[in-house]
């Protein structure tokens, strides 16, 4: 059953405040404010990142403090799913 979108996006900004109340504000505004919260299907969190820089440098440097709340909003078995939009080849 898939949860209702206010559900997960308020869950997701309630995680948005306890990461800001953890990194610089620089850090959350570069590194978080852009993450966009697609969808929740119970399990599995899907986030929209802006390219795959973002997903190395929260998995390298903010996964640690992340994973805990994500479970604590979302639920212990959830993942986190990166969407990356894909990049249009120039015109020619």
């Amino acid at each position: 059953m898939l949860a209702p979108a206010q559900t997960y996006c308020e869950k997701w900004q309630t995680c948005l405040d306890q990461i800001k109340s953890r990194t610089t504000e620089e850090e959350f505004v570069k590194w978080f404010q852009p993450i966009v919260p697609l969808e929740f299907d119970g399990t599995t969190l899907r986030l929209r990142v802006p390219n795959e820089s973002y997903v190395r440098q929260i998995e390298k440097n903010y996964i640690p403090f992340l994973k805990p709340i994500i479970s604590q909003l979302y639920g212990q078995q959830t993942r986190l799913h990166y969407a990356v939009p894909r990049s249009t080849p120039p015109a020619v």
